[in-house]
C-alpha cells in the first residue's frame, strides 16, 4: 500500500518569520487604507501612508513590532518543535535498530542453544551406545544394573539377568576376518534386541559379551 501524501503540509520556521515581517509591513498598507476612508479624507491614500501624524506613527511601530515578534516567536517555537520531531526520530529509529538487533541476536542465540543441545544429546548417545552395535554399552549396563537392583528391592517385581558370549569367536575373526566378525556381532544384536521385551534392556558388555536385564 502506497502512503497517501498529507495535504496540509507542516509550516516552515523560515516562513512563519517572513510572515510576520510580511504582516508588520502590511498593517501599514492596511492602517493608511482605514485611514484614507473613514478618518482622514481630506488626505490621499499615500500621503497618509508616507507622512502619517506622530501619534500614527508610534501606533504603527508598536503594531509592526508586536507582529514582527510575534512571527519571531511563533518561528521560534516551531523551530524548538521541529528539532524535537527530528531527536524523537532519531531516537526511534536508534530504538528500531536496537530492536532489530536483539531479535537477531536471540534468534542467533536459540539457533546456538539448539545446536547445543543437539550435541549434549549425541554425546550422550555416544556415552552410553555402543559404536559397533547400536545397543547400550558397559557403562550404561553399570547404571542401569544398579538402578534395578534398588527397584527390585524397594518394589519387589523380580528382576533377571541374563548375560551370554559367542563361543569360539576369536576362530570366527581368524578364519574370516575381523569385518565378518563384526557383522556376526551386529545381527546378533539386532536378532536379540528383535525378540526382547519393551520393558527389557540389551546391552553389550565386552567383545562378544552380552547382557540382557
Amino acid at each position: 500500500m502506497i502512503p497517501l501524501k498529507p495535504l496540509i503540509r507542516k509550516p516552515d520556521s523560515r516562513v512563519i518569520l517572513l510572515g510576520g515581517f510580511g504582516m508588520a509591513i502590511a498593517a501599514w498598507f492596511i492602517d493608511a487604507a482605514v485611514d484614507t476612508v473613514f478618518f482622514q479624507v481630506e488626505r490621499s491614500y499615500w500621503q497618509t501612508l508616507l507622512n502619517p501624524d506622530g501619534h500614527k506613527i508610534w501606533m504603527r511601530c508598536f503594531i509592526s513590532a508586536t507582529l514582527i515578534l510575534l512571527g519571531v516567536s511563533a518561528a521560534y517555537l516551531l523551530r524548538l518543535h521541529e528539532r524535537a520531531e527530528q531527536d524523537l526520530n532519531y531516537h526511534r529509529a536508534l530504538l528500531e535498530k536496537f530492536a532489530s538487533d536483539l531479535e537477531q541476536q536471540n534468534a542467533t542465540l536459540m539457533r546456538e542453544i539448539e545446536q547445543r543441545k543437539q550435541v549434549e544429546y549425541q554425546l550422550a548417545q555416544l556415552a552410553t551406545t555402543d559404536s559397533l552395535t547400536g545397543i547400550y554399552n558397559r557403562r550404561k549396563f553399570d547404571e542401569a544394573l544398579q538402578d534395578e537392583i534398588k527397584r527390585e528391592v524397594r518394589y519387589k517385581r523380580g528382576l533377571a539377568l541374563t548375560i551370554l558370549d559367542i563361543d569360539h569367536f576369536k576362530k570366527i575373526n581368524d578364519k574370516f576376518g575381523h569385518d565378518t566378525g563384526d557383522q556376526v556381532l551386529i545381527q546378533l544384536a539386532r536378532l536379540i534386541k528383535s525378540h526382547a521385551r519393551e520393558a527389557d534392556s540389551f546391552f553389550r558388555i565386552g567383545g562378544e559379551e552380552f547382557a540382557l536385564i
